[in-house]
């Protein structure tokens, strides 16, 4: 080759479509390189085709095409410096050409780059999301596992951070490029710990309050106001507000958080005389806190004293029996309200004679 074809990658942009487009109508000097190139898919003498086409004919429309055929060659070839700038030239033409972004966001990590493995997976995300948003096309599927591959090398690292202006950094990064993806609840929750850990409680309550705000499905942020708020009764309304986030099946919390939502909101509406209310958000904890015998012993203790407000004013001995059983159930668990049960069950049994 008399030069080589990246002398022209700094002003080259083809001049047609910015998709690659491979002409099957192409005549003369240019028309014969394709056929070359058409006669060798697999031959040695493909990539020498291909380079000659792209130095002698840059404005063709078959310009990205044949761009875009070399450079998985030179990734093969481990040719890296070429893999990234062909992408440089193809993402020029077509920012929504994952295909290249891709290649090179693989040569970075091939060759172990840091700098440049994130500038290539921040290229590579760009890419696959303008593909997603594209109509329909066979390269969504594609596009999305590329998206998601590329967001986890971009932002998975700073789950290990202790800093928390990098991480509210990150956050606001991804709030402005994709707010759908599935690192921003991990890295909302990371930062949230960090707060938590560096024991400024005004910021982590701040903090925690203006997410749900406009995500109302973090788990750790919703226990965490829940119980704040519950605790000596700091603002009824918002324990309950944030503990029926948490009974959601919407949010998906795990067994552990869901049960102290009912439990809170149990109480709350025992406190207040709703009786059923309460026995239905404390009979729901009950399967969910087998990892949590002191809170279950306060359930089956609380759930005690609402059968028994239902039942005693109507001698009804089916929720007499249920007072009882409850009581027992949690005086036999070890905890604060251990002696406390154990008095109403032998005062039940007493006043009912109950065997």
């Amino acid at each position: 080759m008399r030069k080589t074809i990246f002398a022209f990658l700094v002003c080259v942009v083809a001049a047609s479509a910015a998709k690659r487009h491979f002409s099957t109508s192409a005549e003369g000097a240019s028309g014969l390189i394709l056929q070359q190139i058409s006669q060798e898919p697999d031959g040695p003498r493909r990539l020498g085709y291909l380079e000659m086409f792209v130095e002698r004919f840059p404005q063709h429309e078959s310009f990205t095409w044949a761009l875009g055929e070399a450079q998985p060659i030179y990734l093969a070839a481990k040719d890296f410096e070429k893999v990234i700038r062909a992408a440089d030239v193809l993402l020029q033409a077509d920012p929504a050409d994952i295909y290249a972004a891709q290649n090179a966001l693989k040569a970075a990590e091939t060759k172990g780059d840091r700098a440049l493995i994130h500038t290539w997976a921040g290229r590579a995300a760009r890419s696959a999301r303008l593909v997603r948003l594209a109509p329909p096309s066979e390269a969504i599927d594609y596009a999305r596992q590329c998206e998601v591959y590329a967001e986890y090398i971009l932002y998975a690292p700073a789950l290990q951070s202790a800093d928390p202006k990098l991480l509210s950094a990150i956050v606001d990064q991804i709030e402005k490029e994709n707010a759908t993806s599935p690192y921003l609840t991990q890295i909302r929750a990371r930062l949230f710990q960090v707060y938590r850990q560096t024991g400024n409680f005004a910021k982590t309550l701040a903090y925690a309050e203006g997410v749900l705000r406009a995500n109302p499905d973090q788990q750790e942020m919703l226990l965490f106001l829940a119980s704040h708020y519950y605790d000596g009764m700091k603002d009824k309304s918002k324990a309950m507000l944030y503990s029926k986030r948490l009974v959601d099946p919407q949010t998906k919390a795990d067994p552990g958080k869901a049960a102290l939502g009912h439990v809170i909101l149990g109480i709350i509406a025992s406190q207040e005389g709703r009786y059923p209310d309460a026995d239905s958000h404390l009979r729901a904890a009950l399967p969910l806190m087998e990892q949590h015998p002191a809170l279950k012993g306060e359930a089956l203790y609380h759930l005690g004293l609402v059968n028994y407000q239902i039942g005693d004013p109507q001698q009804d001995m089916n929720r007499i029996q249920a007072a009882y059983k409850f009581h027992a159930q949690s005086a036999s668990v070890n905890g604060p309200f251990q002696n406390l049960a154990a008095s109403s069950a032998a005062g039940i049994r007493s006043q009912y004679h109950l065997k």
